[in-house]
């Protein structure tokens, strides 16, 4: 117990907002000098800190840890190896999806006769410094040679390919999907266990019912109500209490400051600098990775009529993402991660490449695009998109085992749709289509891009709250239950696409709820 908790102590030292708690901590103790004279100091001690705020900082640090931290729940000196992945084939399967990347990347190093990083010239950095607002932009360069790493089409083709030398599945084409692995996923009754608040008809949820009288309060409407339990909650600064609060839905006017409560996001002096520090990275030194950042904006976010004007900040958050080390660690425990490279001249020292460790691939932008909506302080924005990057949208394209990886929820589509839609599902087999086929795109981007952002930002919410990116797969699943009478009058892949090709009306909770109930029916 005592290791555990010294494991703890030395992973929240480097956390945020560790050194604010202490000083608080300190200054408390000052404030009761007669403390120091006490028989029972620790006792007096505790109770003291139990009476504050402090208690609910602490809680907040501790939450935030064992969230950035899942290697904490393992014995102290368990393989990193198989905490990060422990199925062998599965390890298998990333090693030879990171060498993949790499190899294309080197390969299109070669190919344009641009390496992979180099230092500005001095003419460059010195226009960059007087037209500061150019800083996030390339140079006069045809973006269009530049090509995406990879999409999810071809992340879809590998995690297919995928099998466990141990288990053979049943060749039965009506009865399996496109995921052929033993791995266990939840059925209704768990999910609906989960998600009691999401399936619950008699809460009012903020975005069904946000012009109607708040149960117990006839005075306040639940839009009212929510924005004073939300200002009270943003007093208290209490994280737990936070996720709990979002299950029932966020106010916009303080959903940018509840989301940094949740996700840990407290900027002071030290992240000031920081970001001066990237600032100054991306002036001195350029990177391939920008282009591919700088194309993946114009082919997403800058095609969009919802984010084409975060643009500019969407490449100059990106580029400072780039050249951050501090998701490296953060991305240490996942599967695979963090992914090397061999530096020129080095071949017998491996570094990460981007620093960041992060390839960017097709799509990448939109992780960060909806939170523009939310937050606009350039600090802040990057804080919140590294933590929720490295928490949650790391696993939507990364090869792994775990409950919230894509691999999981891709089996979890299929195993909704095969027990609750099984004549949508029998249908679109005999017209020789996978249904995961049909939406594994928006899995990977997390529906960004997608539904609308109100929508998209409520979806998002629930991820926050309930700490799980599974109701990703249940709204994939609800949508093709809400198409389902479209999609049985087509016959072939490129009409149900069609079908499924906007998503502007969709409405995320009342869908949930409506498909949720007609299942349990």
């Amino acid at each position: 117990m005592n290791r555990d908790v010294t494991r703890l102590m030395e992973h929240m030292r480097k956390e945020d907002g560790y050194a604010s708690v202490m000083q608080s901590l300190e200054r408390l103790v000052a404030s009761h000098p007669e403390l120091c004279d006490a028989d029972d100091y620790r006792e007096q001690l505790l109770a003291l800190v139990r009476s504050s705020r402090c208690q609910r900082r602490l809680q907040n640090l501790v939450q935030q840890t064992v969230l950035s931290r899942p290697d904490l729940l393992y014995p102290p000196g368990y393989p990193l190896e198989a905490i990060q992945e422990p199925l062998d084939y599965m390890r298998r399967a990333q090693r030879a999806w990171e060498r993949r990347l790499y190899k294309s990347l080197n390969a299109m190093s070669a190919e344009l006769g641009m390496p992979l990083a180099r230092l500005r010239p001095p003419a460059q950095q010195q226009k960059m410094v007087e037209r500061p607002e150019e800083a996030s932009q390339d140079e006069p360069v045809e973006l269009e040679r530049f090509r995406p790493v990879y999409a999810p089409k071809d992340f879809l083709e590998v995690l297919t390919r995928v099998e466990n030398p141990n288990y053979a599945a049943s060749s039965s084409d009506f009865l399996y999907g496109m995921v052929r692995l033993p791995l266990p996923v939840p059925d209704l009754a768990e999910l609906q266990q989960q998600f009691e608040e999401l399936g619950s008809s008699r809460l009012q949820h903020l975005s069904m019912s946000a012009d109607l009288p708040a149960a117990g309060k006839p005075h306040l409407s639940v839009g009212q109500y929510r924005e004073m339990l939300g200002a009270r909650l943003l007093e208290l600064d209490d994280a737990p209490a936070a996720r709990e609060f979002a299950k029932l839905g966020v106010p916009q006017s303080q959903r940018g400051e509840l989301w940094c409560q949740m996700l840990g996001v407290r900027p002071d002096a030290r992240h000031t600098a920081k970001l001066e520090e990237l600032n100054r990275a991306v002036l001195q030194h350029q990177l391939l990775a920008d282009r591919l950042v700088a194309r993946d904006v114009q082919l997403t976010a800058g095609n969009d009529d919802q984010y084409f004007v975060f643009s500019e900040l969407l490449r100059a958050t990106l580029l400072r993402f780039l050249r951050h080390t501090a998701p490296l660690e953060a991305l240490t425990p996942l599967p695979g991660r963090p992914a090397r490279a061999t530096a020129a001249g080095a071949p017998d020292t491996p570094l990460a490449y981007p620093p960041c460790g992060v390839v960017p691939f097709h799509g990448f932008s939109m992780y960060l695009a909806p939170l523009c909506f939310v937050l606009s302080e350039p600090t802040r924005l990057l804080m919140a998109f590294e933590r929720l990057y490295s928490r949650y949208f790391v696993l939507l394209h990364t090869l792994s085992s775990r409950p919230d990886g894509i691999v999981s929820l891709s089996l979890l589509l299929e195993r909704l749709l095969r027990e609750h839609e099984l004549t949508l599902w029998l249908h679109c087999r005999r017209c020789r289509v996978q249904p995961l086929r049909l939406v594994f795109r928006w899995l990977v981007r997390a529906f960004s891009g997608y539904l609308r952002v109100s929508q998209l930002l409520s979806l998002w919410e629930l991820v926050l709250a309930y700490d799980s990116l599974r109701p990703l797969a249940l709204l994939a699943a609800a949508v093709l239950a809400y198409r389902r009478a479209s999609l049985l009058a087509a016959t072939s892949q490129q009409t149900m696409e069609a079908v499924l090709a906007d998503l502007s009306s969709i409405r995320v909770l009342p869908l949930l709820r409506a498909v949720l109930g007609r299942w349990t029916a």
